[in-house]
């Protein structure tokens, strides 16, 4: 019964680790066929979608190796599925920690992106502005200082000129939401990383149980 009842947890914590993986695999793909392009083509950002599709895609397959594992009693399966659990968790774990420390960092990377973008191609540019609700890299002194007159995306209601601006900049605006869901993030990544210790420590039992009991069939 105790066995059983382990079962249904690991598939229902499994469950949930594999939507985990369809999260990263589906934004990847999205953003490979451009349905999430939001402008920002920096070389530095343009390799994360293909990684988001692998890590998104192991995760679904170690996920259905432990639900297999699980439903035909397979001791190396669950193993498996244990060993890479942890690491997973360990991953997790390591990247929580560097979501926290190198926060500079990212900030540093996204306004890099913000700022080569709208140098280098204003309507492009604008669509990510209608998309984010903001106005060039530090507001409408972007549009004067190249000496361009402002994008209607400036303005909650066209024609736009500078006294009608509505939006702040939208390096201001990327840096300040990053840094109010950070805690929620590294939070969010901390309780999965709980989940999956846990998965890694049930699946583990369930595969000890699994080998202790061919052993006393395959010697009584």
């Amino acid at each position: 019964m105790g066995v059983f009842i382990l079962k249904c947890v690991l598939h229902f914590f499994n469950f949930i680790i594999m939507l985990t993986g369809m999260a990263p695999l589906i934004c990847g793909i999205l953003t490979q066929l451009g349905y999430m392009d939001v402008g920002l083509t920096n070389l530095s950002i343009e390799h994360v979608p293909p990684y988001m599709m692998v890590v998104g895609s192991v995760i679904i397959i170690i996920s259905i190796v432990g639900c297999c594992g699980g439903l035909m009693e397979h001791a190396v399966m669950l193993i498996f599925y244990s060993v890479f659990m942890a690491i997973l968790m360990a991953g997790s774990i390591l990247l929580a920690v560097t979501i926290l420390l190198k926060i500079d960092y990212l900030l540093n990377l996204l306004t890099l992106n913000i700022t080569t973008q709208f140098h280098k191609d204003v309507d492009m540019f604008s669509q990510f502005e209608v998309l984010y609700q903001c106005c060039g890299t530090h507001g409408a002194i972007s549009y004067q200082s190249k000496g361009l007159g402002l994008s209607n995306s400036c303005c909650a209601t066209p024609p736009c000129t500078f006294d009608k601006v509505t939006f702040p900049g939208c390096v201001e605006k990327t840096q300040s939401d990053v840094m109010n869901i950070r805690w929620i993030f590294a939070g969010t990544v901390i309780g999965l990383a709980v989940t999956q210790l846990f998965q890694t420590v049930v699946s583990s039992y369930l595969a000890f149980s699994v080998s202790k009991k061919q052993y006393k069939m395959q010697y009584s």
